[in-house]
């Protein structure tokens, strides 16, 4: 049975009424809202019409509107419902209309245009699917990159007036001025300590790169960061590309539970650490992570999983908690379908400035591991900087902070310093650079204050 897409002619009647009859300034809804997101065929084209006087800073009025969709060639859309009269009308129809139910309005058009995309967008995938053109695997990406653009443009936004934004701040200043519990991390602590006070944490609507050679533990300070967030009640999503779930999980079970990883991989273990495991298991059980562990995602399907996470109410259960989103790691991510990236290094430009996006979007903190070329290791000082980014692109200049990870002892058999790793902070845009040493248990793999 054939049924009709959803449509809303009230609201797209009323919408054209008002931006063409008030003496409001209808920048807000032009900026909402497309002349593709009409189902009428006529009201796209004047909608059209009202768009381009718009982008040319012209009057929208009545006869503005007319003469300009006559000089577009539209006016024979109007031609079968009575011409400039039917522009009249909706005036009329509207008189009542302010800018608030205006803007209503445009919502109203705007869900019905994104519930016929969806509905297309499946007939669609469908059809290729029948066909046979694409794998299953792109098809599923080709559609979550689909829903993903259609979610962007749920949270598109207009410019407001500075004094918005001042007075917002004052307001955060002022709660977090006589909050009891203050602390000197505002952001979602690493639990590190002298880490902390450098970086006051991770920074929420920020990007951060932990960068280091292989064997470096970049993973494991990952995890170990990403734990303790969520030990804190921060909502956590790791994307592990590079490990299957269960080595993430085991090495993360090492790392909190303190014994031997090589133990737990080959089972040799003592009764006494059983039981320390047993009591880890059932710390961790109850955390809000969530692990993903697909080797083969894009940008746009972590972003598609990320934003249906954030969304997730049984996660976010008052929509104002402060997640964390963990990356492992940033070079693993495969090319994007339809990307114009000639080389390797402007494919990794593209993908991090997308997930930083993203993180901006959803407000979570974004912590993406990376890999370093071999530059480091030709030098005498073989401590990284951030130009040792393996394919970086502009990684260095778009990252809000760079943290790398240097241990003496993996290339000095004589090191004066066995066990240390030195936590380098290369880039912080709301904390301090300047290097943090720690302890490294290479036996479970974690990091500690020193």
């Amino acid at each position: 049975m054939h049924r009709p897409l959803p449509s809303c002619p009230e609201a797209e009647r009323e919408l054209l009424g008002w931006v063409i009859g008030s003496q409001r300034d209808p920048s807000d809804v032009l900026a909402m809202v497309r002349a593709d997101d009409f189902h009428d065929v006529k009201h796209a084209k004047i909608y059209e019409a009202i768009a381009e006087l718009g982008k040319q800073r012209q009057t929208i009025d009545l006869v503005m509107v007319a003469e300009k969709m006559r000089s577009m060639g539209l006016a024979k859309y109007l031609g079968a419902v009575g011409g400039d009269a039917y522009l009249a009308g909706l005036v009329a129809e509207c008189s009542y209309l302010g800018a608030d139910n205006a803007s209503a309005h445009a919502k109203l058009v705007l869900d019905a245009s994104r519930r016929r995309a969806v509905i297309l967008a499946s007939a669609q995938l469908v059809e290729k699917a029948y066909s046979g053109e694409l794998t299953s695997a792109q098809l599923v990406e080709q559609f979550q990159s689909q829903l993903g653009a259609l979610a962007d443009r749920s949270h598109a936004k207009v410019p407001r007036p500075f004094r918005e934004y001042l007075n917002a701040a004052i307001r955060q200043i002022e709660a977090r001025w006589s909050d009891p519990n203050k602390s000197a991390v505002n952001g979602i602590p690493t639990g590190l300590t002298a880490v902390d006070e450098l970086t006051m944490g991770w920074q929420v609507s920020e990007a951060t790169v932990i960068a280091a050679r292989p064997s470096m533990g970049k993973s494991s300070l990952g995890m170990q960061t990403a734990i303790y967030a969520a030990e804190q009640g921060h909502p956590v999503l790791v994307f592990a590309l590079e490990m299957s779930g269960e080595e993430t999980t085991i090495r993360s079970l090492a790392s909190e539970s303190r014994v031997n990883s090589k133990w737990l991989k080959t089972g040799m273990l003592q009764t006494a650490n059983f039981i320390a495991i047993s009591k880890t298991t059932g710390r961790l059980a109850g955390l809000p992570i969530m692990l993903d562990d697909d080797g083969s995602q894009s940008a746009a399907t972590i972003c598609a999983k990320a934003r249906r996470w954030r969304r997730d109410p049984s996660i976010f259960k008052t929509g104002d908690e402060r997640g964390m989103i963990l990356i492992d790691y940033l070079q693993m991510i495969k090319r994007q379908p339809g990307s114009k990236a000639q080389n390797k290094e402007q494919e990794v430009t593209e993908t991090f400035r997308e997930l930083k996006a993203m993180a901006k979007e959803l407000k979570v903190a974004l912590v993406c591991l990376a890999s370093l070329s071999r530059e480091c290791e030709k030098r005498n000082d073989k401590r990284p900087i951030p130009s040792d980014l393996r394919d970086s692109g502009n990684i260095e200049s778009d990252a809000d902070s760079i943290m790398m990870i240097y241990r003496d002892e993996a290339y000095n058999d004589k090191t004066d310093e066995p066990g240390v790793a030195e936590l380098i902070i290369r880039k912080a845009r709301n904390g301090s650079v300047g290097m943090v040493k720690t302890r490294w248990h290479a036996e479970h793999t974690s990091f500690a204050d020193l």
